[in-house]
């Protein structure tokens, strides 16, 4: 376990320049040698007391990390530089899942956000710590509160649930055997969002941006039984305020209404594709009228009566 004593500061900062000077010509070397050697190209030397140099490697750029998840004090530029460096260098080695799982425990939110931009860190072990920490979060982002600390940590509560749960998504394989991973994922999404349990402000309810990251977010659970949470909004005609009117969405096409996103979310929960996709809506201008609505309506009838078959005995 790495404490912050483990290298001094001004070891420790030497030596991630050393590091930081070796990942451009590190990266490039991959591209052709699957393991390239690590050289440092900086004038600066990092101090090695003990062990091999890879050790030595190791053990700063994870203690650089860690001050960085505590505090937030090393640049931006290097901790940019150094997280890929051990992404492709170290992914599986045990010392980088065991800080990690150390992380999640300790500091789940800073912790989330870095695996969430890495590809290849992750172990079967990292489950169920971060279905934790989004279970803690979802009873915060319910309250609205947000982490006004002017001091790291400070990941929001809405960004540790939405991270957390793409993060899950990327490695759906290693734990979409377990039964109950997807319940307790589905339970979390409905305490965040109390808009999809009918429990709705001006500001969350359908029709909202709030209310369409909300009912998209569930996607993420794979937890079919939230099929039967979304099948009341089928019926609600109401135009979807972000897909319709958001700068990023395609704009004079068929608006989509919350029925249609309601169908998109029972489809992905279903692991069949959306149905409706708003860049292939029929163009029509800002404001209706939108003739595809009736070939739309025809399709969620459909899936109706597929969905009344599925919940037969």
């Amino acid at each position: 376990m790495l404490s912050r004593a483990t290298t001094s500061r001004p070891s420790l900062f030497l030596g991630i320049l050393t590091v930081v000077g070796s990942v451009g010509s590190w990266l490039c070397a991959a591209e052709t040698d699957p393991n390239p050697p690590l050289r440092a190209k900086s004038s600066v030397t990092a101090p090695v007391n003990s062990g091999t140099a890879k050790e030595s490697t190791l053990e700063q750029a994870l203690a650089a990390i860690k001050i960085h998840q505590l505090e937030g004090s090393l640049p931006q530029g290097q901790i940019g530089a150094l997280m890929p460096l051990v992404d492709k260098q170290w992914a599986k080695d045990p010392v980088v899942i065991a800080f990690f799982r150390e992380a999640l425990v300790d500091r789940g939110g800073e912790a989330i956000t870095d695996l969430w931009s890495l590809r290849d860190i992750w172990d079967d072990s990292l489950v169920e710590l971060v279905v934790k920490d989004i279970e803690n979060a979802a009873p915060v982002v319910a309250t609205g509160r947000t982490n006004r600390s002017p001091l790291p940590p400070a990941e929001e509560p809405s960004s540790i649930l939405m991270r957390g749960l793409a993060l899950l998504e990327t490695h759906y394989a290693t734990w979409a055997k377990n039964p109950a991973i997807a319940p307790r994922l589905g339970q979390a999404v409905l305490t965040a969002f109390p808009a999809l349990r009918g429990i709705a402000t001006a500001r969350s309810g359908p029709g909202t941006q709030a209310f369409y990251s909300a009912i998209t977010t569930l996607e993420l659970t794979h937890d079919r039984a939230m099929v039967a949470v979304v099948r009341p909004f089928l019926t609600d005609k109401t135009v979807d305020e972000y897909s319709s009117v958001s700068a990023n969405m395609p704009g004079n096409r068929t608006a989509l209404r919350v029925c249609e996103l309601a169908a998109n979310t029972i489809c992905q929960l279903l692991g069949e594709p959306e149905m409706f996709d708003p860049y292939s809506a029929a163009t029509a201008p800002r404001g209706g009228p939108y003739p595809e609505w009736a070939d739309w309506d025809k399709k969620i009838s459909d899936l109706e009566k597929r969905l009344e078959v599925l919940a037969k005995p």
